[in-house]
């Protein structure tokens, strides 16, 4: 990337990832996964935040994308809206490099890897166009957080399914509960 490109997308970066949000995030979704394994080490722990920092990333800049229309509206003054494309689409593809790479270890987490990108381009493509913004920002988006957690827990190996089932209900109700908590706060959209 030429030096412009590179401040577009280190601008984007702390613009929409500020620690003080992804830190937690990551934190608590890779340590979710990491208890949903039967045994782990510190070498789990780091392939789990891993696949949940190249996770996270990439469906924040997809939806992110996917808003950029929207956000010339109500967000004009964000650094997506304003700048070139061809840098965030190298950072995706990046993104989905590194998130294969630490998935490909384990077939079944790259299998899900796969499937979530699949159904979220189908949720983009069939659902956001007929569903209220409430509804896609309060109901559909968090349903990311669950399959991230479940994603970075199968990447590391065996899954207890209950502990599994009860991190993905934990991790969808908080996600959906920060985007209640912080919109009414900023009007701001995820």
């Amino acid at each position: 990337m030429r030096g412009g490109a590179v401040s577009s997308v280190a601008a984007y970066a702390r613009e929409r990832f500020t620690p003080s949000v992804f830190g937690p995030v990551v934190i608590l979704l890779a340590g979710a996964a990491v208890w949903t394994a039967p045994t782990t080490g510190i070498a789990d722990l780091l392939q789990a935040a891993g696949v949940v920092v190249g996770l996270v990333a990439q469906l924040r800049l997809w939806d992110d994308i996917e808003d950029v229309e929207r956000d010339r509206f109500g967000h004009p003054d964000r650094v997506l809206v304003n700048a070139r494309r061809g840098p965030f689409a190298g950072l995706m593809a990046a993104l989905i490099v590194f998130t294969v790479a630490l998935c490909a270890k384990v077939p079944v987490s790259l299998a899900a890897y796969a499937l979530l990108l699949a159904l979220s381009w189908s949720a983009y493509r069939a659902v956001r166009p007929h569903v209220a913004d409430g509804t896609w920002r309060f109901a559909i988006l968090p349903l990311k957080y669950p399959a991230i957690a479940g994603i970075a827990s199968l990447s590391i190996g065996g899954v207890d399914g209950p502990r599994l089932a009860f991190a993905a209900t934990a991790a969808y109700s908080c996600a959906a509960a920060y985007e209640a908590w912080h919109a009414p706060m900023t009007g701001a959209s995820s």
